[in-house]
């Protein structure tokens, strides 16, 4: 299959709704996504010998970082097979760093399609089959074990048929560990994985954050929503990491956002907010 090539503008400055990147459970090695990096603020200038990477948190929580490939402005990422291993939002960042230091963080969103054959039910109906053809492999591997005794050696078994028995043996272990990796995997496919944070009042649902460090940066993201209008200083969501930030929510399918403000691990209103489904990202330096 032909490698498939995007091509997105892409803001240094944080914008309150952030930019969005499709992309599909099977594009394992088949799609190379480039971004051209820009500040709405002015020229962007990246000195010569600057290395890029690919970053980003997928939904069971786990950080990548990959490199990239960096010409002049242009950031080129290839997408790999345990990038788009689950379907989902990834909040991810294109970082340019020079010098040894980062100079660069530039957020997007990486909206990975669901692979039709990659569902919750086919993993439950499967998952039994594979531990019951496990636990066949480790019989298999105790007869082996069980089948070399003392009379081999006084009745002239050769030293071929037990290397070759050996050699089953330990194919046998590596089959079942492949199997067991496999079970581990469905199985999370298959358990509900329980958004961060708590809900503050009965005005807001927070539905989905993260909340992660990298360094002495911490990176907090989700989505918010206000079931009734709030006024200023009312309470949106708490159980942040105690920090004092302006968050600018972004309205989710409008280019209207509000200012809140994290203070003491709450988000209040800084303004009056309607109702809606809001989308919130900020990084800030963790508190010592």
């Amino acid at each position: 299959m032909a490698t498939i090539t995007q091509t997105y503008n892409l803001d240094i400055v944080p914008n309150a709704v952030p930019l969005v990147v499709d992309a599909h459970q099977s594009d394992a090695s088949q799609r190379q996504i480039s971004f051209v990096l820009y500040s709405s603020n002015g020229e962007l200038t990246i000195p010569s010998g600057a290395t890029a990477y690919f970053e980003g948190l997928k939904p069971d929580n786990n950080v990548f970082s990959v490199a990239a490939t960096l010409s002049g402005t242009t950031v080129t990422v290839s997408l790999m097979e345990q990038i788009t291993a689950l379907a989902g939002d990834i909040p991810c960042q294109i970082k340019v760093v020079a010098g040894g230091a980062p100079i660069i963080a530039a957020n997007f969103i990486l909206r990975v399609q669901q692979d039709v054959t990659v569902n919750a039910d086919t993993s439950e109906t499967v998952i039994p089959g594979l531990v019951q053809q496990a636990q066949e492999y480790a019989q298999q591997a105790q007869q082996a074990a069980e089948n070399i005794d003392e009379t081999w050696f006084t009745n002239g078994v050769s030293s071929t048929q037990i290397a070759g028995y050996s050699t089953t043996a330990k194919t046998t272990q590596g089959a079942i560990n492949e199997l067991d990796g496999d079970v581990r995997t469905l199985t999370r496919a298959v358990t509900p994985v329980g958004a961060g944070g708590q809900t503050a009042g009965t005005n807001v649902t927070l539905n989905r954050a993260n909340v992660y460090n990298v360094g002495l940066m911490t990176f907090c993201n989700g989505a918010l929503t206000v079931g009734s209008a709030l006024s200023t200083g009312n309470v949106l969501a708490s159980g942040f990491p105690l920090a004092d930030v302006d968050v600018d929510l972004g309205l989710i399918g409008s280019n209207t956002a509000v200012r809140v403000r994290l203070i003491s691990g709450q988000l209040i209103a800084q303004q009056s907010i309607v109702t809606g489904a809001y989308y919130f990202n900020f990084a800030y330096v963790a508190q010592g």
